[in-house]
C-alpha cells in the first residue's frame, strides 16, 4: 500500500472535521479564528501599522498596545477605515476576506445545528416526559380506531398517547391530524424508533405509562408473531429496568398475536409482567359464527364494545358498602341504572353466578362486572328496588332460532381455520354434523383438510367466485348461511379485500332477485354475513340490500383492544362471551318470557335471573329492515316494554334455549 499523500491526509482531516459534533466543530473554528487574529496582530506589530489619526502609533497612547489588537478584531468584523499605506490596505483587505470566511463558517455551523435539531424533532428521537399515559408500539390500520376509542373513553380526564413506530413522525402526525382532527382531551406524542430496542422504548417513557399496546404490522403473516414476541421481551426488559430504578409499578401490556402456538412464548417473554393477548382471527371467527346463527348480533357487540353507550365495567366489591353476604339477585336489584352480569372470585370468572352454589352471595373480596354507561353510575347505584322472587319459566321447547346446519364461505383469509375450528366445536356441542362449502381461487384453500374437523363435511371449491356463472352454479340459496370474507391477494391492500367482498354481495343480490323472479326465492331465514375491514365501506356493503349483518373487523378488534387497555380486568369476560363453551350473548323472543302484552324490565330481569341468565338489553329492530338497528342496552328497571313479534331480549346465557 502506498504512503498517503499530503492531499489525502488533508482531505481525510477535513472529512473528520465535518463528521465531528457541533461542539468540536465550533471549538476548531474558534481556534482557527484566534490563531488568525494572533497572526495578523503579530504582523501589525512587526510592520507598525498605523491604526488611525486618533491614536499615536509610537505606543505613547495610554490605550496602547490594545488599540492595534482591536484594529485587527474590527477588520475581522467589518471594514470602515480607509488605510493610508499599501501594506495597511492589503492587510485590511485580507482581514475583510477572512471576515467573510469566518462568518460564513459560523453561520454554516449554527445553521447545520438548527437543521440537525429540526431533523431530530422530525424523527421524534427526544424522550417523551409523560406520566400515566398510553403507549402504542408498532403501526397498523388499527392505530386510528384505537386512538379514537381511547379518546372517547377519557371522559373528563386529559392524558397522552405515545406512538412508537419505524415510520417518519411527520407522516404519522399528518395522517392522524387529517383523520382525527383536533383532540381536546388527548395529546399525541409520535416517536420514531425500533420497537425491539429497549433504548428506543425509553423515548416513550415505558416506565411511567399506564398501558402498552403492541400491534402486529400489516401484512406480516409469517413473522408478525415473532416480531411481537421480540417486542414483548424488549418491553419487559425496559419495564423491569424502570421498576428497579423506582420509577413506577408494572404497566398493563396488551399484545396482538395470530397463532395459538405462539401464546406460551409470549407469556414466557413477559415473565412476571401483566400481559393480555388479543387474537383477532380467533375473536372474529367466533363473532362471525355467532352472527351467522343469530341475525343482529354484530350490532350488539358493536354497541357493547363502543364507549359512547353502555359497556362492560369492573369494580372491586369492597368499594361498595353494605353488600358483603348479599344474595346475588338482591345485589342485582340494588342498582337502578346498571346491570351486574358476573363476578370474579379467587381468579375464577363466574357469569350468571346465581347458577353456582358457592357464588350465590357476594363477598367484599370479589370483583364485580357490570353493563353500565360509566363507572360513576355504578357508584351512585340509584334507588334500590326490592327483589321479588318469581318461579323460573318453562324452558323453551325449541331453540330461539333454528340451528344452522349448512354454511357457504366465500373468500379465504386468516379467519377461515379458526372459524372452522369454532364451527366444529359448535357442531359437536349440538351433536350434529354440519355441511360447509368453501369457495376461493386462492391456493391457500388447499391447506384445509376435512379430516381435521370431525363434525364437519367440507367441500372445497377452487374457483373465482367473482365470475357470476360460478356463483350461480354453486346455488348459495340452498345454504342456511352465506359468509362473505374479505379475501386479500398476496401483496394487495386491504381495501382490495373490501372491494371483492362488496362485488360478491352485489352478485348475491342479483342471484336473489333472479331467484325471486323465477318464483323460487331464497328462504326467509337465509342469512348473509359480510366481513368488511374498513368502516368507510360499511354503507356500500349495506347498500347492496343483500347482507343481513356487516362485520367491521378492523373496528371490532380495535374497540376490544381499547377496552382491555383501559381496564384489563374485563379481558376474561370478553373471552368467555366469545367462547362456545362459556356463556354467550343470545337474542331470544320476548314472547318466550311472558304471555302479557307488556312487561316491566325489572320483572323480566327477575324472570331471567330465575332461569340462570341475565338480560342486558332489548333488540327492537325489524328483522326485515336491515337499516333498522334499534338496540337498547341497560334499560331502566322501571321501563315498560311492549311485547311484539319482533321484540327480542338480549341475554347472557349458557344456551340458546
Amino acid at each position: 500500500m502506498s504512503k498517503p499523500s499530503f492531499n489525502e491526509r488533508l482531505r481525510y482531516r477535513i472529512d473528520q472535521f465535518f463528521q465531528s459534533g457541533f461542539t468540536l466543530q465550533l471549538v476548531i473554528a474558534s481556534s482557527m479564528i484566534v490563531a488568525v487574529m494572533a497572526l495578523f496582530y503579530g504582523f501589525a506589530e512587526v510592520f507598525q501599522i498605523d491604526v488611525g489619526p486618533d491614536f499615536a502609533s509610537d505606543g505613547s497612547d495610554r490605550f496602547w498596545p490594545s488599540v492595534r489588537f482591536w484594529w485587527v478584531v474590527t477588520h475581522l468584523l467589518e471594514t470602515y477605515w480607509i488605510e493610508a499605506s499599501i501594506v495597511e490596505q492589503l492587510t485590511a483587505t485580507i482581514l475583510t476576506l477572512f471576515n467573510f470566511l469566518v462568518f460564513a463558517a459560523i453561520i454554516g455551523l449554527v445553521g447545520s445545528k438548527i437543521q440537525s435539531r429540526l431533523e431530530s424533532m422530525r424523527r421524534g428521537t427526544s424522550r417523551a416526559i409523560e406520566f400515566n399515559h398510553y403507549v402504542i408500539i408498532g403501526w397498523s390500520e388499527k392505530v386510528l380506531p384505537i386512538v379514537r376509542e381511547l379518546h372517547e373513553g377519557l371522559e373528563r380526564k386529559r392524558t397522552a398517547i405515545a406512538i412508537l413506530s419505524e415510520h417518519p413522525v411527520d407522516e404519522i402526525e399528518q395522517y392522524l391530524r387529517k383523520k382525527l382532527g383536533r383532540l381536546r382531551k388527548l395529546r399525541l406524542v409520535i416517536r420514531q424508533g425500533n420497537a425491539t430496542d429497549p433504548r428506543d422504548l425509553d423515548i416513550v417513557s415505558i416506565g411511567t405509562c399506564k398501558s402498552i399496546i403492541i400491534l402486529r404490522p400489516n401484512g406480516a403473516s409469517d413473522y408478525g408473531d415473532a416480531l411481537v414476541i421480540k417486542t414483548i421481551m424488549a418491553v419487559e426488559h425496559a419495564v423491569t429496568t424502570a421498576e428497579r430504578s423506582g420509577e413506577r409499578r408494572l404497566p398493563n401490556v396488551i399484545a396482538e398475536l395470530e397463532r395459538d402456538e405462539t401464546l406460551p412464548l409470549a407469556y414466557a417473554a413477559a415473565n412476571n409482567m401483566p400481559l393480555s393477548i388479543v387474537q383477532p382471527s380467533d375473536y372474529l371467527s367466533k363473532i362471525i359464527l355467532q352472527t351467522a346463527r343469530q341475525t343482529g348480533l354484530v350490532q350488539i357487540y358493536d354497541e357493547l364494545l363502543e364507549h359512547r353507550g353502555s359497556e362492560i365495567h369492573a369494580l372491586a366489591a369492597e368499594k361498595l358498602t353494605g353488600i358483603d353476604g348479599m344474595r346475588w339477585e338482591e345485589f342485582v336489584f340494588s342498582f337502578d341504572y346498571v346491570i351486574p352480569i358476573g363476578l370474579q372470585r379467587d381468579g375464577v370468572l363466574y357469569l350468571n353466578p346465581q347458577r353456582t352454589e358457592e357464588t350465590k352471595t357476594v363477598r367484599s373480596s370479589d370483583t364485580i362486572f357490570f353493563v353500565a354507561e360509566d363507572s360513576n353510575a355504578i357508584r351512585e347505584r340509584g334507588e334500590r328496588r326490592e327483589y321479588k322472587e318469581v318461579p323460573a319459566t318453562q324452558a323453551l321447547t325449541a331453540s330461539s332460532q333454528p340451528i344452522v346446519h349448512s354454511f357457504m364461505i366465500i373468500g379465504y383469509n386468516e379467519k377461515v381455520k379458526p372459524f372452522l375450528e369454532e364451527c366444529n366445536r359448535y357442531a359437536h356441542s349440538v351433536a350434529q354434523r354440519f355441511s360447509i362449502t368453501l369457495v376461493s381461487p386462492s391456493a391457500s384453500v388447499n391447506a384445509v383438510q376435512s379430516s381435521d374437523y370431525s363434525s364437519l363435511d367440507i367441500d372445497l371449491v377452487h374457483q373465482d367466485y367473482i365470475v357470476p356463472a360460478v356463483l350461480e352454479k354453486l346455488n348459495p340459496g340452498a345454504y342456511q348461511a352465506v359468509i362473505v370474507l374479505g379475501e386479500q391477494e398476496h401483496g394487495a391492500e386491504w381495501g382490495d379485500a373490501d372491494t371483492r367482498a362488496i362485488m360478491t354481495l352485489l352478485l348475491l343480490r342479483n342471484l336473489r332477485q333472479k331467484a325471486a323472479d323465477a318464483g323460487k326465492p331464497f328462504p326467509k331465514e337465509h342469512q348473509i354475513v359480510g366481513e368488511i375491514i374498513y368502516s368507510t365501506n360499511k354503507e356500500l356493503a349495506r347498500s347492496t340490500g343483500t347482507v343481513n349483518d356487516v362485520i367491521i373487523s378492523l373496528s371490532l378488534i380495535s374497540k376490544m383492544i381499547a377496552q382491555i387497555c383501559r381496564d384489563p380486568r374485563i379481558e376474561p369476560v370478553l373471552k368467555d362471551l366469545f367462547d362456545e363453551s362459556g356463556d354467550e350473548i343470545y337474542l331470544k323472543p320476548l314472547s318466550a318470557f311472558t304471555d302479557a302484552d307488556s312487561i316491566e324490565f325489572g320483572e323480566l330481569l327477575a324472570i331471567c335471573l330465575a332461569r340462570g341468565e341475565t338480560p342486558i338489553g332489548l333488540d327492537l329492530a325489524d328483522p326485515s329492515d336491515p337499516d333498522d338497528t334499534r338496540i337498547v342496552l341497560n334499560p331502566n328497571k322501571s321501563e315498560w316494554i311492549a311485547v311484539t313479534a319482533n321484540t327480542r331480549v338480549i341475554v347472557i346465557s349458557e344456551n340458546e334455549e
